[in-house]
């Protein structure tokens, strides 16, 4: 769908594009998609996406390119786009690769104050800036930020999972802490400006305490804090057997949260899309990591 996409959208965007065009030229993309495409810009127009940046596609390069080549096309068309973006496994990688042993409490990791330095390096510094560097290598307009940066995002330790804890400084990487204000001051002046924020799931809460947060739930309330159209979730599982996987219905959510219930991933992500939809966010999406296209493809045919 993108590689269609693509000589479209350059001669439509591209200023600098020649009036004339040689005659065989025109034959390249057939007229059906022209249409089907000026179509969807309108439909996007100054439409507020918020997207979910999951490990699966930071960890594999091919795909990273095609998430980012789907982005650039939407913002294209004159969508405005934010991305929070995961960090799978490169925290614990690295953390053992540095020689730092994991402290476990009650069958829960948590990191002491020098780990939490590293932690935070690594998502907010590595992971942050690899993203942002990929979009800015297709021509994005993309800026890097965490939740810290402007008090962006304040952030809680979970009470479910509270542990009394000595060190001053904690990040609980078993179970990760909950966001709880966003600002949206801050992404609306990235908006105005046609900037795509690329926000790290770091936080502190209002003691100065650093915390990693759930991407799904931070995700979905950067989506209700800007009045987002469309929220899209990556899902490596099936949510339903049904083909469609774009929700509106907060009581379908629920059905399907009951029914799979047992399987923590997908009711995390569950819960993370009934919080934006009570929220103000218009739509869902669940979309597949491993597919390509799959953010383009589910904008692209959603219905308004």
């Amino acid at each position: 769908m993108s590689e269609l996409l693509k000589p479209v959208l350059k001669n439509m965007s591209d200023p600098k594009q020649k009036e004339y065009q040689q005659p065989h030229t025109a034959a390249v993309v057939p007229a059906g998609l022209i249409k089907n495409v000026i179509d969807f810009s309108n439909r996007i127009k100054d439409k507020i996406l918020v997207i979910k940046l999951s490990a699966a596609i930071i960890d594999n390069d091919e795909l990273l390119t095609n998430f980012a080549e789907n982005v650039h096309l939407i913002n294209s068309c004159g969508a405005r786009v934010c991305i929070v973006h995961d960090h799978g496994s490169i925290v614990s990688d690295i953390l053992q690769s540095l020689g730092f042993d994991e402290k476990i409490i009650n069958n829960t990791k948590v990191a002491d104050h020098k780990s939490t330095q590293i932690i935070e390096m690594v998502v907010s510094g590595y992971i942050n800036k690899l993203i942002v560097s990929k979009f800015c290598s297709l021509g994005c307009n993309a800026v890097g930020i965490s939740g810290k940066d402007g008090n962006l995002i304040q952030a809680k330790k979970s009470k479910l999972l509270y542990k009394k804890v000595s060190e001053p400084d904690i990040i609980d990487i078993g179970f990760i802490s909950e966001p709880i204000i966003v600002n949206p001051e801050i992404l609306m002046n990235f908006e105005e400006n046609n900037i795509i924020p690329v926000i790290s799931p770091i936080a502190s809460d209002e003691n100065g305490r650093t915390h990693l947060l759930d991407v799904n739930l931070t995700t979905a309330i950067v989506s209700s804090a800007l009045d987002a159209d469309h929220l899209i979730l990556p899902c490596e599982e099936r949510i339903l057997d049904s083909k469609d996987l774009t929700y509106r219905d907060i009581d379908m959510l629920q059905k399907i949260l009951n029914s799979r219930s047992s399987n923590p991933k997908i009711s995390n992500i569950i819960k993370a899309a009934i919080t934006a939809i009570e929220n103000s966010t218009h739509m869902v999406h669940f979309v597949n990591p491993k597919m390509k296209d799959s953010v383009l493809l589910a904008v692209f045919q959603a219905e308004d």
